[in-house]
């Protein structure tokens, strides 16, 4: 079967932009050990450079340069670009990760397609920071968004949160699949630091990294030897441009300059280290579909706090596999990680069961089996054993 997989890709395998870019990596990596799957991905090269073809192991990578025009007219150029390609690929069945100009492109082609929801655009956008951004570029996602649910014969949910969120929405049939997490992540050694806390993600507020801080500030009265990494960088254009230089204000007006540590945004084999060195994950989000680094963490062996933030609740299993708290509340993720970090043995049987779970729920090579599964369902065959 020949599958075309549409969506962000990384330009470079050890540096990851988001989750989303982490799946399509993950996925394709495992998916090419089929025999019967010829596996294409089409994505865009965002610094516009010419179009190229790249081997990865047994998927050929069509890089498109992605249109500089103004406004939405590099939208709608990126449309027909990606959907020309598609077009003369031919595939058996296309498979759209995200809602957006890749599932317009598909959805015109003719062609069988499936669409993985990752996350609730129409959710994000109400918190962009300034009105033209949220009411005239938000309308425009939100409008695409509603349109690929609309359109799309088969979706994969990656979360309870995407079909409770999307409820009445979607109309065509829907298959469960989690995200598939790299297997270098089961592989991560422990060399935990006690009291050493990691958090990975943007520096936007969407990730509630001020309400973070607060609550590591409450957490270091209590256990002056707790520390915090913070691995992330990139503000998004209609994100606050000066979010990262009050974080950094907050922790020099608290006196947390040598507890806390910025790491900026740092490739794989990094991430894969701060996760071995950490005693626990935290995540502080205030919306959240299905976040890679949790499931990241747990394959890493890790406990994890997080908000409760959309899909955060479906991944950590409060008391077991770490603890969920309310989002935006300081007091309460402060006061968690105070009951993580000051009982260690319950930490270390906490990350024990993560990664337990991680192994069955998220390892790459039975995503890839359940993906597999989905591609022959749609095209009503059965896969071969």
């Amino acid at each position: 079967m020949h599958v075309v997989m549409a969506g962000v890709y990384p330009a470079k395998l050890t540096q990851i932009s988001g989750g989303v870019e982490a799946v399509v990596l993950n996925l394709s990596q495992a998916l090419q050990h089929y025999p019967d799957i010829k596996l294409d991905i089409v994505t865009l090269d965002r610094q516009g450079r010419a179009r190229r073809k790249e081997k990865h192991g047994n998927v050929a990578v069509y890089y498109l340069p992605s249109a500089a025009l103004p406004s939405y007219l590099s939208t709608f150029a990126n449309i027909r670009q990606i959907r020309a390609e598609l077009i003369q690929l031919a595939p058996d069945l296309i498979h759209v990760q995200v809602a957006d100009e890749f599932a317009e492109a598909a959805a015109d082609c003719g062609l069988p397609w499936v669409l993985t929801l990752h996350g609730i655009r129409f959710l994000e956008v109400t918190l962009w920071e300034g009105f033209l951004d949220r009411a005239y570029r938000g309308w425009f996602i939100k409008r695409t968004e509603r349109r690929a649910v609309r359109r799309a014969e088969h979706i994969i949910s990656i979360s309870p949160f995407i079909r409770s969120t999307f409820k009445g929405q979607i109309g065509g049939k829907v298959y469960n699949v989690e995200n598939p997490i790299d297997n270098a992540y089961f592989q991560v050694p422990q060399k935990a630091t006690p009291g050493q806390l990691l958090f990975v993600g943007r520096l936007i507020p969407r990730k509630g990294v001020h309400t973070l801080l607060r609550a590591f500030a409450f957490l270091h009265q209590r256990m002056p030897k707790t520390t915090l990494r913070i691995a992330g960088g990139e503000v998004f254009a209609n994100e606050s441009r000066t979010y990262p230089k009050e974080l950094k204000e907050f922790i020099t007006k608290a006196g947390l300059q040598e507890a806390v540590t910025f790491l900026g945004e740092i490739d794989k084999s990094a991430i894969m280290e701060e996760y071995s060195k950490c005693a626990a994950f935290v995540l502080s989000s205030v919306l959240e579909t299905a976040p890679m680094v949790i499931m990241e963490a747990m394959a890493a062996g890790k406990a994890v706090v997080s908000t409760d933030a959309g899909g955060a609740r479906y991944l950590v299993e409060h008391g077991q596999t770490g603890l969920i708290v309310p989002s935006e509340d300081e007091k309460a993720l402060g006061e968690a990680l105070y009951k993580v970090l000051s009982n260690e043995p319950r930490l270390e049987a906490m990350g024990r069961q993560a990664k337990k779970v991680a192994k069955q729920r998220f390892h790459a090579t039975a995503i890839a089996r359940q993906t597999r599964e989905v591609y022959y369902s749609i095209k009503g065959k059965r896969p071969p054993s």
